[in-house]
Order: structure tokens, then C-alpha cells, then sequence
């Protein structure tokens, strides 16, 4: 998540296939609470080098959840949204949106509407106060759990790009604390914790089937276990259950986490079988988070922690799974990825991918084609290279606000982008 002179983004990973990752992002601005826009950034994974950016059109107050391509030039997902009705009263809603048109440069239309086609939308008798989806895995089936502003039921509905399959409007009640949807390859499924407990229910859409409730973990002493800031994933076998164990029962802050375990527990009938130590904190950190994945049968773990004025990032599992093997997607040419942050008013920053050892140069130009700055990385080795410029002319002067044009050159290759300056 960034903030920047007159607005803010955030990111998060939409999509992994093969050697390409999908990147949604959002950008807002001070004045508008909700993203203004959205984009798809698809990267190659072994070089993290962005291969193509494309917008949807800029719409007010819309918030999407999700952002899946369903074609090269066309995506789908859930979003929340503002209307504002003819006696100027506010509804939010939610809606799942297909063929949602994707432009490689940004559209902004007058009206502040997407281009794309409805496929469901939330009823206008009661307010939408929070959304949760869910794509399964391979298919272009979709699931979302909605909070009605009045916090008294949560609404269910499953759907694809053609029609909604199932919906019903109670389908949890908000006892179910930090109730979420998930899914594998072929059921989403549905947890929350009541009191100390965790509970786990799953639909089957190709059936039109719930499963029983079942509790799948108990803690064995309330006062150690913080199931509140627990972390789970599931294979076809097992559940992984990863949770913080606090110092005392008096808060589940980070600043009171002694150590994360890790526990695999049995699907068939939800018993523990293993208990790893995944990290132990030395000192009370004044900020944690951890996350969890599985592949393979093999679960992932990573923990950050801010201690002091030190963030640190760990990662706890097999290693081997997670290597990329380098060789075949070695860069052909010199690359350049998206300066950051665009438009900027300190410094901005650009990451240049090099095939091979080379001087490297970067000369930036105004637009009356002058060339205003120049500087020479000698003998640079291949790899990444991160260059940088903070607004200043040959004489350390600074410059205008404006459209700079940046060219980095080396070896007979030679690329361009552009930034934008704002004192």
C-alpha cells in the first residue's frame, strides 16, 4: 500500500498461472473514499518485469474486491459501490460485473460508469456494509458473502459469467465472528470462530450442497491461544492452522506474541496430528503479521515483524518448492518496469532489467526534447538494476513540474518511459 501527494494505492496478487502473475490495483485520491481507478498489471514471474498494464474506466466510488482477466482484453469480479438516488440519499451495493472492458491506457468517462455487463447485483431494500468472494480455482465459478448495514444476516449467492446458480439472503447470523469464505479445486468453504472455537462449514455448487457443521479446533487453554489473529489453509487431506500464543490472555496484540505454531489437522475427523514451532518472538514486537499457503502438501509460511526501527520479513518452509530455476527466462534485451512512484514529487524510481554486463545510461529529456540530465552506471553485471532521480537538472537544479521523458540505454539497446513531476 502506497500514499503520495494527493492520493493513495493499494495491490493486491489476483492471479498466479504459469509463468504470469496478475496484479490488481487501485488508486483513490483525498477527496474520494473509494479507488477512482483500476488496473491489471500481468508480470512475468521469474523477472518481475511488468509485460502489460491495462485500465478499466475510471468509476466513483467503486471498489472492486476481485479482479480476475477472463479474456486478454476482458475481466470479472465483485465490487462494492456509492449511488446516490434522486432524493440524494446514498445506497451502497454490491454487484458481480463480466465483460468488463479493459483499455491499454486510461479511459475516463463522464458519467464515471464501467463498461461492462451486470450479472448480479445486491437488493435496494437494505445496505451493503461489507463483502467477501471467493473464485474457485480453474473455473469461472464465483461465491460472495454480504453484510447488510444493520449487521443481522449475512446473504450468500454463487454465480458464473452467465446467471446466478444459488443465493439466499440468511445464511449466517453475525455471531459467526471473522466469518470467511474460501475455496480449492472444487467447493468453496466457510469458517468462523464462536467464543474460542472454530467452526468450518463447505458448499458443493456442482451439487447445490452444505455440508454439516463441524468444529475443527479447540483450543486447549483460552488463555494461550489468540484464535483471532489465526491464519488456516486447506489441501485434499488436511487443514494447516497457524495462530499466535500470547504471553498472558490480557490482549492478542501483536506486542503480546511469544511464538506462531503451526498446526496439520485432519479433514476426516479434524484432529490435530502435528504441532510445529514456526517462529518465536525473542522480543515483544511493536507490529506482526503472518501468512500461510500450501503446495504440493508442503505449507508456507512467512512472518513480518517491526521491531523498533527494523522491519524484518521470514519465511519458514521448503525452500526447494519455491526456487525458479533461471536459464530460459533470461531477458533477451534491456528492459524498463513502470517508474514509481508516477507522478511523483521526491524521487523516482525505475528498475532496469540487463541480458548481459554493459555500461548502462540514463538520459532524461523535457518536452521540447532537451536533454536535462544524464548519468553513466559503468560495468553493470546482469540482473536488476534500480536507478533513481530526484527532479534535479545536470546542475543540481530543480526542475519544472511536468512530463519528463526517461531513456536508458546500453549496448546497442535502448527504452523509454515516461513521468510526470509535481513540486
Amino acid at each position: 500500500t502506497g500514499w503520495g501527494p494527493g492520493g493513495w494505492w493499494q495491490t493486491r496478487i489476483s492471479s498466479i498461472q504459469g509463468d504470469k502473475v496478475e496484479v490488481l490495483k487501485m488508486q483513490g485520491t483525498d477527496y474520494v473514499p473509494m479507488p477512482i481507478e483500476h488496473a491489471l498489471i500481468t508480470l512475468n514471474h521469474s523477472s518481475g518485469i511488468p509485460t502489460r498494464e491495462q485500465y478499466t474506466q475510471v468509476a466513483l466510488d467503486t471498489e472492486f474486491l476481485s479482479l480476475h482477466k477472463s479474456t486478454d482484453t476482458t475481466a470479472e469480479g465483485f465490487c462494492r459501490y456509492d449511488e446516490v438516488d434522486s432524493a440524494y440519499n446514498f445506497f451502497t451495493g454490491a454487484r458481480f460485473l463480466s465483460n468488463i472492458k479493459l483499455y491499454d491506457e486510461q479511459v475516463y468517462d463522464e458519467e464515471n460508469l464501467i463498461d461492462a455487463d451486470t450479472i448480479w447485483s445486491s437488493s435496494t431494500e437494505s445496505e451493503i456494509l461489507q463483502v467477501k468472494d471467493s473464485k474457485l480455482q480453474h473455473s469461472d465459478m464465483w461465491s460472495a458473502l454480504y453484510l447488510d448495514r444493520a449487521e443481522t444476516k449475512w446473504g450468500y449467492v454463487c454465480l458464473n459469467n452467465e446467471g446466478v446458480l444459488f443465493e439466499v439472503d440468511s445464511l449466517f447470523s453475525p455471531i459467526q465472528q471473522e466469518l470467511t469464505i474460501r475455496n480449492d479445486d472444487s467447493l468453496f468453504w466457510f469458517t468462523w470462530r464462536e467464543g474460542g472455537d472454530l467452526f468450518i462449514q463447505s458448499y458443493h455448487p456442482h451439487s447445490n450442497h452444505f455440508s454439516a457443521v463441524s468444529i475443527y479446533y479447540s483450543p486447549p487453554d483460552e488463555s494461550l491461544a489468540s484464535i483471532s489473529r489465526s491464519r488456516m489453509v486447506m489441501d485434499d487431506e488436511y487443514l494447516y492452522l497457524q495462530l499466535p500464543i500470547l504471553r498472558d490472555n490480557s490482549s492478542s496484540v501483536p506486542s503480546n506474541w511469544n511464538e506462531l505454531i503451526r498446526h496439520k489437522i485432519s479433514r476426516a475427523d479434524y484432529s490435530i496430528l502435528e504441532t510445529d514451532t514456526v517462529f518465536s518472538f525473542e522480543n515483544p514486537p511493536g507490529y506482526a503479521a503472518h501468512a500461510l499457503t500450501v503446495k504440493h502438501g508442503i505449507p508456507h509460511s512467512v512472518i513480518s515483524t517491526n521491531e523498533g526501527a527494523v522491519s524484518y520479513l521470514y519465511y519458514y518452509g521448503n525452500l526447494d518448492v519455491v526456487s525458479i530455476a533461471a536459464g530460459p527466462n533470461q531477458p533477451k534485451r534491456l528492459n524498463i518496469a513502470p517508474a514509481y512512484p508516477n507522478p511523483f514529487n521526491g524521487s523516482v524510481s525505475m528498475d532496469i532489467q540487463i541480458p548481459e554486463s554493459m555500461d548502462v545510461e540514463l538520459h532524461i529529456y523535457d518536452l521540447q526534447g532537451r536533454l536535462i540530465y544524464q548519468d553513466i552506471n559503468a560495468d553493470q553485471s546482469a540482473g536488476i538494476l534500480r536507478l533513481h532521480w530526484s527532479g534535479e537538472n545536470n546542475r543540481g537544479e530543480q526542475v519544472s513540474s511536468g512530463v519528463y521523458l526517461i531513456q536508458v540505454l546500453g549496448s546497442g539497446f535502448s527504452t523509454f518511459t515516461k513521468v510526470v513531476f509535481i513540486k
